[in-house]
């Protein structure tokens, strides 16, 4: 009996195609394995006393959208057989790549002191959790570790109340950078697959009253 060798993958999602060549000294002796994650492939005979070098685990892979990252592989390339009989596996590891998403707002340049530290300014929805609400304090409010391919829904809400009597802030426009880029509404969802920001601008806003001893007054008498 010689050692055999098998090859497979861990958080990868299953069906997708691997090949993996190898190469076994000494001999110069090459041999190729098909499979499909997530594995493990047949076994390949690498016999005893050998140094196996394989490669072709891709260093990443795109699956629905989401990109899967290779954190490593165990044995590393170039691993000895040594004696007896048996099975070595190679496991590739992966994992979904990450990026993170900041949301903010401003009045030019901020919201200013006169709108609340606890007003909610908008809510956030991360792939299929809850809405989560994101107060003026809070901004600019990061968000990380988000697998790529993730859906992100936003509202901000309008209009902002303002601690100054007869003035409040309204929404009036939203910009984004890099997967959030081509943003505008007020809301929107947008598929993460780079590091993001989405920020809002609010306008100011006064309540005009209108008293008149005449008919017919344009705006008409009465709070605006």
């Amino acid at each position: 009996m010689q050692i055999k060798s098998k090859f497979k993958t861990s958080g990868l999602p299953a069906g997708v195609s691997i090949e993996i060549q190898l190469t076994i000294n000494p001999g110069s002796d090459k041999k190729s394995v098909n499979f499909a994650s997530p594995g493990p492939s047949d076994g390949v005979t690498t016999g005893n006393g050998k140094t196996v070098v394989y490669s072709g685990f891709p260093s990443s892979v795109i699956v629905d959208g989401v990109t899967y990252v290779l954190v490593g592989t165990s044995p590393a390339s170039g691993f000895y057989t040594g004696s007896g009989s048996g099975t070595i596996t190679v496991t590739a590891t992966y994992q979904a790549e990450t990026f993170s998403v900041t949301f903010d707002a401003s009045a030019s340049p901020s919201l200013p002191n006169d709108v609340d530290d606890g007003t909610v300014v908008l809510s956030v929805m991360i792939g299929g959790g809850s809405p989560v609400s994101v107060t003026k304090a809070e901004l600019p409010k990061t968000f990380t570790g988000i697998a790529s391919g993730t859906t992100i829904a936003y509202s901000y809400n309008s209009p902002l109340a303002s601690t100054t009597a007869g003035k409040r802030y309204r929404w009036d426009s939203t910009s984004g950078t890099g997967s959030a880029s081509g943003q505008t509404g007020q809301s929107g969802s947008f598929s993460l697959t780079s590091t993001s920001t989405v920020s809002a601008t609010y306008k100011a806003q006064y309540r005009l009253t209108v008293a008149s001893d005449h008919d017919s007054p344009n705006p008409a008498v009465g709070e605006h």
